[in-house]
């Protein structure tokens, strides 16, 4: 272990080592995350001369994202011998389920329903979806999407012994840029493709809302593994970005 008295932090490669050192280090990448909506509309008193009851119930599954976590005796892996270790750790579950609050809409009028998802800004992500007339009953939709996101991953250096290296706490955020809003219009039930009003917007992720992963503690495990990298992947295993260096990880 690294004595009491040292502190531990992160030297990024320059001359003689004599970059910049940080004892936390947060790495990030821009990410647009694939996603599935799901909807259900159910619709009581259609036929009634005062409009519609609507009951709007929605969930967004995430495709999930991960991070890959390496320790290496060297700060590039092109050079040769080389030792390393690399960990994978997921940040966002794959299919994790964010279940939006539910809404009402009374006193709908006979008309036909879309579905459009947007973003804060207003831009489309995803074609619109028919429900088609307003009948009672319920109507399903499952729309695929992606979504604006950052990925962060933050790392901080515990200790250090020259038997197994460094050992790191690491967490991490995924936060929706500019959100996601779902917008029903309603358009005449005889057809056209005029709007019979502005029909509803609804917020379902705010900008800046953010996940949290639950902080890890990992270390090298192989002698003078002084050197961390990460790379985020998403579900399939392919990579977001490049390899970031975080830097060795010394006692000063």
């Amino acid at each position: 272990m690294v004595p009491a008295s040292g502190s531990l932090v992160f030297f990024l490669p320059g001359p003689g080592e004599g970059g910049p050192s940080q004892s936390e280090r947060r790495v990030s990448t821009v990410f647009s995350m694939p996603a599935q909506f799901e909807a259900w509309l159910r619709v009581k008193h259609g036929s009634s001369p005062l409009g519609a009851l609507i009951s709007f119930q929605t969930t967004v599954v995430l495709s999930g994202v991960q991070a890959r976590v390496t320790f290496r005796s060297r700060a590039s892996k092109t050079e040769r011998p080389l030792g390393e270790v690399a960990m994978q750790l997921p940040l966002v579950p794959s299919a994790q389920r964010m279940v939006r609050p539910g809404h009402s809409l009374r006193g709908v009028p006979r008309a036909r329903i879309t579905l459009r998802l947007m973003d804060r800004e207003g831009r489309p992500l995803s074609h619109p979806h028919e429900f088609g007339e307003v009948t009672d009953g319920v109507h399903e939709a499952d729309i695929p999407f992606s979504v604006d996101t950052t990925v962060v991953l933050w790392m901080t250096a515990l200790d250090w012994s020259e038997r197994r290296g460094p050992r790191v706490r690491v967490s991490g955020e995924l936060i929706f840029t500019k959100g996601l809003d779902a917008r029903l219009d309603l358009h005449p039930a005889g057809g056209g493709g005029e709007s019979a009003n502005d029909g509803t917007q609804v917020q379902l992720i705010g900008p800046g809302t953010t996940l949290y992963s639950a902080e890890k503690t990992l270390e090298g495990s192989i002698p003078g593994s002084s050197w961390v990298s990460i790379e985020f992947i998403d579900s399939e295993g392919r990579p977001i970005g490049d390899e970031v260096l975080v830097g060795r990880c010394v006692a000063v």
